[in-house]
């Protein structure tokens, strides 16, 4: 029996020895961190279709190590939800403002115009991602369209010939 012993307390000091090494491991590595210097475009998509906004990607990435699968993934959206660089020529969509930015774009997947719009600014104006998206401005910020009415030339026999005259009784007849 004391052998027994011995195999079972030999095997729980290995598991202990074990954990021990994989926590101090991990103690060392880095966790995995997601636009350090905060998010610029919380409310766009991480993925077309998605419903995790760059907003959820710190809850999507808590408690990764920095290089795992998940990480990677998820890093590969600071682009767009926490650029660094700024753009000389950016591209310019609905320069007068979008008119529904809550309209989902119809070539856009399930983003928005307001979203669009955001995107956008991440390309140069000379950009072909940029002729690209300013495809969709007929959706979100329509031209407005001025219609010139003919000036109808007014006749002021017409008006007397259809206007009832008014009569005035003195009040001495009343």
């Amino acid at each position: 029996m004391s052998m027994r012993r011995a195999s079972i307390k030999h095997q729980l000091l290995t598991i202990l020895l074990v954990s021990t090494t994989l926590l101090a491991h991990q103690s060392n590595a880095q966790t995995c961190t997601f636009c350090e210097n905060g998010i610029t475009n919380p409310s766009l998509p991480l993925s077309e279709g998605g419903d995790q906004t760059c907003a959820d990607a710190p809850f999507l990435i808590a408690g990764e190590l920095d290089g795992s699968i998940a990480c990677t993934t998820i890093k590969e959206s600071e682009l767009l939800c926490c650029p660094t660089t700024q753009i000389i020529s950016p591209c310019s969509f609905c320069e007068n403002g979008v008119t529904n930015p809550a309209l989902v774009v119809p070539e856009g997947g399930d983003q928005t115009c307001a979203e669009v719009k955001l995107v956008a600014a991440q390309f140069t104006s000379d950009d072909e991602l940029c002729a690209t998206v300013k495809e969709e401005e007929s959706a979100c910020c329509p031209p407005e369209i001025s219609v010139t009415l003919p000036t109808l030339p007014i006749s002021t026999t017409a008006i007397a010939a259809t206007t009832p005259v008014a009569t005035t009784t003195p009040v001495s007849d009343i």
